[in-house]
């Protein structure tokens, strides 16, 4: 069935995002709303994604891996690989509930509810 779940990840971490300070100034660590959007940006995003060969998804890991999760995390290859992947914070590793309703909020028409 069908349910939603409300809550927060928390994500431990030792470096703040929002402000670092280098020689005595105060530096914004991420960049400006008007800056992700800005047309410079958004052409270098499409420049970069038109670098990519049309035929890559067949050398993909969704393909090579058999990976059908986003974000990816295919099986693990080597132990090594399997104690990194599982480091991972996407998922429900961090992700603390604090309400779980028994209905799925984002039901639609043609999409069943409890």
């Amino acid at each position: 069935m069908l349910w939603t779940a409300h809550g927060v990840k928390l994500i431990p971490s030792e470096i703040k995002f929002n402000v670092q300070v280098r020689d005595g100034a105060r530096l914004s660590v991420s960049p400006s709303f008007d800056a992700i959007i800005s047309d410079v940006s958004l052409n270098t995003i499409l420049d970069e994604l038109q670098a990519f060969p049309a035929l890559f998804y067949d050398q993909s890991m969704a393909v090579n891996r058999n990976c059908r999760r986003i974000p990816l995390k295919p099986p693990a290859v080597t132990p090594d690989e399997g104690d990194h992947l599982a480091l991972r914070s996407d998922g429900l590793r961090f992700f603390h509930p604090l309400r779980i309703h028994q209905y799925n909020c984002q039901d639609s028409e043609g999409v069943f509810s409890c």
